[in-house]
């Protein structure tokens, strides 16, 4: 199941997964900076960042069925 199929009917638990995808890039970023960061930990990245920018390029479409996630695209 991709991450967008779990947004799907459900928005609470929608905002909960943006949620926690945007709190990974900061994370990922310190990690960089201190130089830890896995080839893993970019894997993630990369596939949170996909998810996120496509997330938000749905958003911005009327018909897509996921505006009700962000606040005021009723």
């Amino acid at each position: 199941m991709t991450d967008l199929n779990r947004l799907q009917g459900a928005p609470g638990r929608g905002v909960g997964l943006v949620q926690q995808k945007l709190s990974a890039v900061p994370r990922f970023h310190e990690k960089c900076e201190a130089g830890t960061a896995s080839e893993e930990d970019q894997d993630d990245h990369l596939r949170d960042s996909d998810a996120l920018s496509s997330l938000l390029e749905l958003d911005h479409r009327a018909d897509s069925g996921v505006s009700f996630l962000l606040p005021g695209r009723h």
